[in-house]
C-alpha cells in the first residue's frame, strides 16, 4: 500500500512540474516560432493538450528539462513532436530526449548554407521528426551531424546530399534481415543492413544535417516477389531519390529506377497533418500518408464505386487495392468511399484485386488498371463463394533508362570500392575466432558453442563476450541466447540478458505443472514478436505480489482480465515498433499488437508459459495440457471447437511449394481473407501438411511467376466446419514453356579466369547448363545477385551445373577480388579481355551495358533466360527455369 500511495505523489507532483513548464518556459528567451502559420500552430497546441489530458498516467514528462531555458520555437517543436508521435515514442523515450534532437536539427538550420533555404513545412516534417520506420531510436542524430559537419561545410547542398550517402556507404552495406528495424547506431555497429535498415541510416543521416528526408516504399514489387525501400531528399526545391548508403553518381539514380517504373505503388509516412503537392492515401490524426509512385512509373487515377444490392451507393465503405505478390493478394494502399460511394487513386498500368467492404459484407474484382476507368462493386455478400478461380496477374510493361555517362560512373565505381576498404577495415575488428581462447581463457565453457554465439553477434561481440563470461554457471545460459534472433545478438545489451537470465523463474520447475520442454518454450524466451528487447522480466517480476502470482499460474485467464481492466485498445501506435511491455504498464493505453506482447511479457515473468502464435499472432498461453487463445479485441470464437486442414503436394509440381513463394493459406475474417503467417512454420515443411485450425472460410492461393513478371494465380475458396477433417490439393500451375522460342549461344573463343587457365565455356555448357553473369564488381546490384546466389547455395549445388561470373576488362580495379566465399561449389571468375565475350553477346541478344546481366544456358546452348540490372529475387528465378528445362538443366 506504501508503494502505491508514493507512487500517488509521484504522478501528482510530474503534473504539477507539467503545469508549471507550460507556465513558465513559453515566454522565455526566444520569440522566434517554430510555427509561423497561427492557425496551425493553434491546432498543434489543441492537440497537445488534448493527448496531455488523455494520457494522464504517465503524463508529459518534461520536469527533467526544467532546469534548462528553452527558446519559443523548442517548446513549440517539443509539443509537436508530442501531439503528433507513435504511442511507443510518448512513453519509451523522455523529453529531454527529444530535446537534445531538437537542438541538433537547430544547429543544422543554422550551420549550412542551405538551412535558411528549407520552407519551413519541410523543416517541420522532414527534418524535426526523429523517427523513420519502426527503429529503436536512438541518439544517432548527435553522433552523425558532428562526423558528418566537417566533410560537407562547404559543399552544395546537392553535392552535400551525395556526399552524405558515400558517407553512409562507408558505414554499412546490404544484407537481407528479418522484420525488426536496427537503430541507426546498431546497423552502424554491424556494417550491414536490409533496404528498410539502410533507408532508415541515410534519412536518419540527412535529417542531422538538414536536408529534408524522408523513406519510400514499395510495399510490393508488381513484377517480381518482395518489396524495396529508398530515400528521396529535398534538394533546391525539388525531391530527388537515390539508393540508401548505394551511392550513385548523380541524383535520381539506383539500381531500382527501372524496377521502379513497373511498380504500382510508391508511398511514405510524414509525421504529423502535412498537406503537401502529393496525393494523400490516408489522413490519420497523427501521420499522413502520401502517394509518391507519379515520380517514378507511367500512371492513371481509377475511380471505385461501391453500391449495395440495391445499386445505392455507399458511403463510408473501405476499399483496398491488392496486388498479387509472394502468393497473396497485398493490400498496398486503402481508402474510404466519399458520400457518392467513390473512391480513387492514382497508381501504375498493371493488374490489381480491388476488395471492398461495409459492415459484414463485401465485394471484389479483378482489374486491369490499363484498361478501366472507374470499378462499380456491389457490397452483397456476406460469406465468401465455395469456387476454384484461375487468372493471370500482369505487371506494368519493362520500361529502359537512359544510362549514365561512362567517365563518371568509373569515378563513382572507384570511391564505391575504397569506401568498402574503410568499412572492411571496421568489420576486420570485429572478433576473430583465432583469438577465441584468449577472451575466454579461464571460462568454463565449450568454445565451439561460444564462438557460434560471438560469430553472430558480429560488431556486438563485447556485449556477448561480456555476458557469457559473466553468467558462465548458469545453466540457462544458451538456452536465453538461443532464444534470441540473430539481429537481437548484434544488438542487445549483456545488461538486459543479464537481467533477464537472473529473473527466470526456475522454482516452477520443482512442482512439475508443464514439461520441460513447456518451460523452454514458454518461460524461458527473451524474444516474444517483433519488439526490441528490454528488461520486461525483472520489471513485472516485481510489480505482482507471490499471492496473485500464484492465482495467475493456477488460472491464467485471470491475467487477460486483469489487463482488459487495466489497459486500453488504441490505434495510435502507427509506427509498427511495438510499444515496451514496460510502457504498455505505465502507459496504461496500447495497439493490440503491443497488449499482445505484454500479455506474454507478464505471464512469462510470473511462471505462466505463453508465446505468440507463430501463423496469427495471436497471444497463447499453457494449460491443462494444452495452447489456449487470448483474444483482447473480440471474444474467442469456438473456443472448444477445431478442425483439421490436411494439404497435400500435386504430383504434376515440379518442385516442393513453399509458404508464400508458392502458395498461401488466409482466413476470412470481417469481410476479407487474412493470410495466415507459416512462413518460418516447421509445419509446411513436409507435405501433407495438417493443420489444427479455427472452423470458418478460408481460401488457398497458388502463383507461378514467369520470366516477364506476369503470374499464373489459382485460388480455391472452401469451408472447414467445426470438428472436420478437409484435404486440399497445392497446385502450382505449370508454365507452358513450348511455345517459348529460345536463341542459341555460341561461345567462339576461350576465356581465362582470374587465375590465368583458359576454359572453353561450350564445354562447361554442355554438361549441365549454365548460368553466365556479367559484373560491375564495385556495383550494388552486384551484390545484390551474388548474395542471392549464396542464400540459394545448396539449391544450386543441388543442380551441379557451372556459375560463370564474368568481369568485363573495362570494370576491372585494382581493388577485385574473385572472392567464391559462400557461393556455389561450381563458380569460376572469367575475365573478359577488351570486352569481347560481353560484345559477342551484345550483338545476338541487343543487351545494354547495365551489369549486371544475368543469363541462364542449358546444354543445347538455348538461352533460356536473361536480364539486365539486378531483379529481386533472381536466384529463385533462375531455379525455377532449371527445373521447367527440359533438357540438361534438371538433375
Amino acid at each position: 500500500m506504501g508503494k502505491k500511495i508514493k507512487e500517488n505523489q509521484n504522478i501528482m507532483k510530474q503534473k504539477l512540474l507539467i503545469i508549471l513548464f507550460l507556465g513558465l518556459f513559453i515566454g522565455n528567451i526566444s520569440a522566434q516560432h517554430f510555427i509561423s502559420d497561427a492557425k496551425i500552430r493553434a491546432s498543434v497546441e489543441q492537440k497537445f493538450e488534448r493527448r496531455k489530458a488523455k494520457f494522464t498516467s504517465v503524463g508529459f514528462d518534461f520536469a527533467k528539462s526544467i532546469s534548462q531555458k528553452m527558446e519559443l520555437r523548442e517548446v513549440e517543436a517539443l509539443k509537436f513532436l508530442y501531439a503528433y508521435m507513435s504511442l511507443n515514442d510518448l512513453v519509451d523515450k523522455s523529453p529531454e530526449y527529444y530535446l537534445k534532437e531538437i537542438r541538433v536539427a537547430f544547429e543544422a538550420q543554422k550551420t549550412f548554407s542551405w538551412g535558411k533555404t528549407v520552407p519551413e513545412v519541410l523543416f517541420r516534417h522532414f527534418v524535426i521528426p526523429p523517427r523513420v520506420n519502426n527503429e529503436d531510436l536512438d541518439t544517432a542524430r548527435i553522433l552523425f551531424f558532428n562526423e558528418l559537419k566537417p566533410r560537407i561545410l562547404n559543399l552544395s547542398m546537392y553535392q552535400a546530399a551525395l556526399e552524405v550517402n558515400h558517407w553512409c556507404h562507408e558505414k554499412m552495406a546490404y544484407r537481407g534481415a528479418d522484420e525488426r528495424t536496427s537503430s541507426p547506431l546498431a546497423s552502424m555497429l554491424t556494417a550491414l543492413g536490409r533496404c528498410g535498415e539502410e533507408s532508415t541510416f541515410a534519412v536518419t543521416a540527412m535529417r542531422a544535417v538538414g536536408i529534408p528526408a524522408r523513406q519510400c516504399y514499395t510495399p510490393r514489387w508488381a513484377h517480381t516477389d518482395d518489396n524495396h525501400a529508398w530515400v528521396e531528399v529535398w534538394v533546391d526545391g525539388k525531391w530527388y531519390f537515390l539508393g540508401a548508403c548505394e551511392p550513385d553518381p548523380e541524383l535520381n539514380m539506383g539500381w531500382f529506377a527501372q524496377p521502379a517504373k513497373r511498380t504500382m505503388m510508391v508511398h511514405t509516412n510524414v509525421f504529423g497533418p502535412y498537406k503537401g503537392k502529393e496525393e494523400t492515401l490516408l489522413y490519420d490524426q497523427n501521420y499522413t500518408k502520401i502517394n509518391l509512385i507519379e515520380n517514378y512509373a507511367t500512371t492513371k487515377t481509377i475511380f471505385v464505386k461501391v453500391i449495395d444490392a440495391q445499386k445505392r451507393a455507399v458511403p463510408q465503405s473501405t476499399v483496398k487495392f491488392q496486388l498479387y505478390n509472394y502468393a497473396e493478394f497485398y493490400t498496398i494502399a486503402e481508402q474510404k468511399t466519399n458520400a457518392r460511394g467513390i473512391a480513387k487513386i492514382t497508381t501504375g498500368l498493371g493488374d490489381l484485386m480491388v476488395w471492398a467492404t461495409a459492415g459484414n459484407k463485401f465485394g471484389y474484382k479483378k482489374i486491369s488498371v490499363s484498361e478501366v476507368d472507374t470499378v462499380v462493386i456491389s457490397v452483397s455478400n456476406t460469406t465468401p463463394k465455395i469456387e476454384i478461380q484461375q487468372f493471370e496477374n500482369v505487371p506494368p510493361i519493362n520500361k529502359q533508362l537512359s544510362p549514365v555517362s561512362s567517365e563518371k560512373a568509373k569515378e563513382n565505381s572507384i570511391r564505391l570500392q575504397y569506401e568498402d576498404s574503410v568499412r572492411t577495415v571496421y568489420t576486420n575488428t570485429f572478433m576473430r575466432r583465432e583469438k577465441l581462447d584468449d577472451q575466454f581463457r579461464g571460462v568454463n565453457l565449450p568454445l565451439d558453442s561460444v564462438w557460434y554465439f560471438i560469430k553472430k553477434s558480429e560488431g556486438n561481440w563485447r556485449e556477448i563476450s561480456h555476458f557469457m563470461i559473466e553468467n558462465a554457471t548458469n545453466p540457462l545460459l544458451f538456452d536465453v541466447l538461443s532464444g534470441i534472433s540473430d539481429k537481437d545478438l548484434r544488438d542487445c545489451k549483456s545488461k538486459t540478458l543479464t537481467a533477464h537470465l537472473k529473473s527466470i523463474n526456475t522454482a516452477i520447475l520443482i512442482k512439475k505443472e508443464f514439461p520441460f520442454t513447456i518451460f523452454e518454450e514458454g518461460i524461458v524466451p527473451t524474444r516474444i514478436g517483433n519488439e526490441m528487447i528490454t528488461e520486461w522480466r525483472s520489471y513485472f517480476a516485481n510489480k505482482f505480489p507471490e499471492a496473485e502470482q500464484l492465482k495467475f499460474r493456477v488460472n491464467p485467464q485471470l491475467v487477460k482480465d486483469l489487463l482488459l481492466k487495466t489497459v486500453k485498445i488504441l490505434d495510435e501506435n502507427y509506427s509498427r515498433c511495438p510499444i515496451s511491455p514496460e510502457g504498455v504498464f505505465r502507459l496504461r493505453y496500447a495497439d493490440l499488437h503491443s497488449l499482445n506482447i505484454f500479455f506474454v511479457a507478464v505471464c512469462r515473468a510470473i511462471g505462466v508459459p505463453a508465446k505468440l502464435n507463430p501463423a496469427t499472432r495471436i497471444p497463447q498461453y499453457y494449460s491443462m495440457g494444452k495452447w489456449n487463445d487470448v483474444l483482447f479485441d473480440q471474444p474467442l470464437a469456438n473456443a472448444q471447437s477445431y478442425a483439421t486442414l490436411i494439404l497435400e503436394n500435386d504430383p504434376i509440381n515440379l518442385a516442393k511449394p513453399e509458404y508464400y513463394p508458392n502458395f498461401t493459406l488466409a482466413r476470412f475474417q470481417n469481410g476479407e481473407f487474412i493470410t495466415l503467417d507459416y512462413e518460418d512454420s516447421p509445419l509446411m515443411k513436409t507435405f501433407p501438411v495438417t493443420l489444427n485450425l479455427e472452423p470458418g472460410f478460408y481460401r488457398l492461393t497458388t502463383g507461378n511467376r514467369q520470366n516477364d513478371g506476369s503470374v499464373l494465380v489459382r485460388t480455391e475458396t472452401f469451408e472447414i466446419k467445426p470438428n472436420e477433417t478437409v484435404r486440399k490439393i497445392v497446385t502450382i500451375r505449370a508454365i507452358d514453356v513450348s511455345k517459348v522460342e529460345h536463341p542459341k549461344v555460341n561461345f567462339v573463343k576461350p576465356v581465362s579466369t582470374t587465375d590465368n587457365r583458359f576454359v572453353n565455356l561450350n564445354e562447361r555448357c554442355a554438361q549441365k547448363g549454365m548460368v553466365l553473369l556479367f559484373i560491375d564488381p564495385a556495383k550494388e546490384p552486384t551484390r545484390h545477385v551474388l548474395s542471392d546466389l549464396k542464400i540459394l547455395k545448396e539449391d544450386f549445388n543441388y543442380w551441379d551445373g557451372e556459375v560463370v561470373i564474368v568481369v568485363p576488362q573495362s570494370k576491372l580495379t585494382p581493388a577485385f577480388v574473385a572472392d567464391t566465399t559462400g557461393l556455389p561449389k561450381k563458380v569460376t571468375y572469367v575475365i573478359d579481355y577488351n570486352n569481347e565475350l560481353f560484345n559477342s553477346m551484345k550483338s545476338i541478344l541487343k543487351i545494354d551495358e547495365d551489369f549486371p546481366i544475368t543469363m541462364l544456358i542449358n546444354a543445347k546452348m538455348d538461352l533460356l533466360f536473361v536480364t539486365m540490372g539486378y531483379r529481386i529475387g533472381i536466384g529463385e528465378t533462375l531455379l525455377k527455369n532449371i527445373q521447367m528445362d527440359a533438357n540438361s538443366c534438371k538433375k
